[in-house]
């Protein structure tokens, strides 16, 4: 093949391969959330300009979970590429699941930092439960076994008793 003819054929596979990246699909980008506004991706998305991207080089799809559990089994059945995932589910998709290849991308959520407002575990003021001895006995509830609320409504009972 002479040089011309190399270079032709070159600029033609060049030409086609750029051709076809511009007509490529966006990426399609599954993301699971549990709760709004600890995770604000589904309000991004929910107004023109805050992600002008999406639809172009990427779709963002937010699927709802109960809370992190659920999304860790499904980035280990490939159904979510991003998942919002507490310190414990973290810890446990590494130690239990084996999945050694989770990233951490973004710190989206703190709690308990002093000067920034922290979730907590309130009661009616006519309840009779001042303390949480009072809870000794009762039904007690979490989004999710398993999930960062749950662990410190067991860490909580449990210190309380």
């Amino acid at each position: 093949m002479t040089r011309v003819a190399l270079m032709r054929a070159l600029l033609v596979a060049l030409l086609a391969a750029w051709a076809s990246a511009g007509a490529a699909e966006p990426a399609k980008i599954r993301v699971g959330w549990a709760v709004v506004p600890a995770n604000i991706g589904p309000l991004m998305v929910a107004k023109d300009g805050l992600a002008p991207h999406n639809g172009k080089s990427y779709t963002a799809d937010f699927i709802h979970f109960a809370g992190a559990p659920q999304q860790l089994a499904a980035l280990g059945a490939n159904e979510l590429d991003i998942a919002s995932l507490a310190y414990s589910t973290f810890a446990l998709g590494i130690e239990n699941a084996g999945m050694k290849d989770l990233r951490i991308i973004a710190d989206e959520f703190q709690d308990g930092v002093p000067g920034y407002h922290t979730n907590d575990f309130v009661v009616r003021k006519d309840s009779p439960i001042k303390t949480v001895e009072d809870l000794k006995g009762k039904i007690l509830a979490s989004n999710q076994t398993g999930s960062a609320v749950d662990m410190a409504l067991r860490a909580m009972a449990k210190k309380g008793s």
